[in-house]
């Protein structure tokens, strides 16, 4: 249903924005309600509604004809095809949301788009993306005090860095991570820093004298 709605739109003259202001603002409240809706499955593991669901929530959002919206919907709509293994789709959704939210005004859009999109990216191996969309989300977090998501961003950098061999830029943005986690008490992103610190001295540089420093400090964390 939403598929085939979606489509309809797209044929109208004028394209899929509705011209009325009110009902652009109903379409802005039904776009902005999907996301939780769609997050609230993705935490229960409901799989099988997810995809309606974030459908339904890019279909209102272009309607709505909200740059912001649009551009979470589409990259929460790529994420879930990725995790259904169809790839090519969830390229082309992340893709397009990276280029809606280059039009973006919101802080939480990039930095939504630089965790999902980051993921995404590392798990099909295209660097250049993940440098890409992780870069922009730094960029902005100076205007939002999101910083469990500035820290997730920069854990996902380390990680790329490590799988890359780029071990030294791995070891700055995990230090980075684990500083801002231990300095919030935020034991998760302080435990996962010390992970990834730990794993590129191991290939890098494994005689560190800081290596038994910190697996006594993330053993405490567990």
């Amino acid at each position: 249903n939403q598929a085939a709605r979606r489509a309809l739109r797209r044929l109208r003259p004028g394209g899929p924005v509705e011209r009325r202001p009110d009902r652009r603002a109903a379409a802005r409240e039904r776009a902005a309600a999907a996301f939780i809706i769609m997050e609230v499955y993705w935490v229960l593991e409901e799989q099988a509604p997810m995809l309606p669901t974030s459908l339904w929530g890019l279909n209102e959002a272009e309607r709505a004809g909200d740059v912001d919206l649009t551009a979470q919907a589409g990259a929460g709509l790529g994420m879930i095809y990725g995790t259904v293994g169809l790839r090519r789709l969830a390229a082309r959704h992340l893709r397009a949301a990276g280029a809606a939210a280059e039009r973006a005004t919101d802080p939480f859009t990039t930095c939504w788009l630089g965790i999902v999109g980051g993921l995404h990216w590392i798990g099909v191996g295209d660097w250049a993306a993940v440098d890409a969309v992780t870069a922009r989300a730094l960029a902005g977090l100076h205007r939002t005090p999101l910083h469990r998501w500035a820290d997730e961003v920069m854990l996902l950098r380390g990680v790329a860095g490590y799988l890359t061999a780029r071990y030294p830029e791995a070891a700055a943005a995990a230090a980075e991570a684990m500083a801002s986690g231990r300095d919030r008490r935020d034991p998760i992103v302080h435990l996962w820093g010390l992970v990834v610190l730990m794993e590129t001295a191991l290939r890098a540089n494994p005689d560190d004298p800081a290596m038994a420093g910190w697996a006594e400090e993330a053993t405490r964390l567990l």
